[in-house]
């Protein structure tokens, strides 16, 4: 009989730490779309890595951004120690020469205390009468005048357009925050994108809108196909 050949033992993993920034994450149970729960809890998680693909987030699958680690304990209660120490010694140093000092200023301070007598008695001969103090006067300040108000961010909702339909979040009038697009009609996604990318019908990007035009997303395309698109917040 042939000998069995010997199986290599699996590599171990490096333990490596993230956070999910997921904002476009689909709720499977109702179709909403937000904040993945991992990145909306803002939880550090700790995954064993042994291939880059395994660095991602347990709920919706995206790549995790990696954080990095705090020092250990005893480096921190060293260097504290260290510190105190030092400051230990400076306080001894400042005292002992202090104590220097006092000695050797001591005998003089009887002649100190006498000239400071006789300028006293001096001041007090030539001193005059001091003048009543005017009462302050108070400045009236304009009252600050109040700031307009805007309309705040509905609540996520279907809104109609002329060129698709939005669902999510709605301000003055137009989309705003995150939500989903889906084009009825072929359109430029946004007037401020260098590549003028138009989706056609049927096609819709998910991602957040800032008063109606977008600042990120991903391009679902009717070939099955999808693409990100990062344009940022207006001004």
């Amino acid at each position: 009989m042939s000998p069995t050949p010997s199986r290599r033992p699996e590599p171990k993993g490096k333990i490596k730490t993230g956070i999910c920034e997921n904002h476009n994450y689909t709720d499977p149970n109702t179709d909403e779309t937000g904040d993945c729960p991992k990145c909306a809890s803002g939880e550090k998680i700790r995954v064993e890595v042994k291939r880059p693909s395994d660095f991602c987030c347990p709920v919706c699958g995206e790549r995790l951004t990696p954080i990095k680690e705090g020092l250990p304990k005893w480096i921190w209660v060293a260097g504290g120690a260290v510190v105190a120490a030092i400051i230990i010694t400076v306080i001894c140093l400042a005292m002992g020469g202090k104590a220097e000092e006092e000695e050797v200023t001591a005998e003089p301070a009887a002649v100190t205390e006498t000239v400071a007598d006789s300028a006293a008695v001096a001041e007090e001969a030539v001193a005059e009468p001091t003048q009543e103090e005017e009462p302050a006067v108070v400045e009236k300040t304009a009252p600050a005048k109040e700031k307009p108000q805007t309309e705040p961010v509905q609540a996520s909702g279907s809104h109609k357009l002329s060129y698709g339909t939005w669902k999510g979040g709605w301000k003055n009038g137009k989309p705003h925050g995150n939500g989903t697009m889906t084009y009825s009609v072929a359109t430029v996604i946004d007037e401020r994108d260098s590549k003028k990318r138009e989706a056609q019908p049927g096609e819709y990007v998910i991602g957040e809108w800032d008063n109606g035009h977008l600042v990120q997303g991903r391009w679902f395309k009717n070939d099955g196909s999808k693409e990100a698109i990062i344009i940022g917040k207006v001004g």
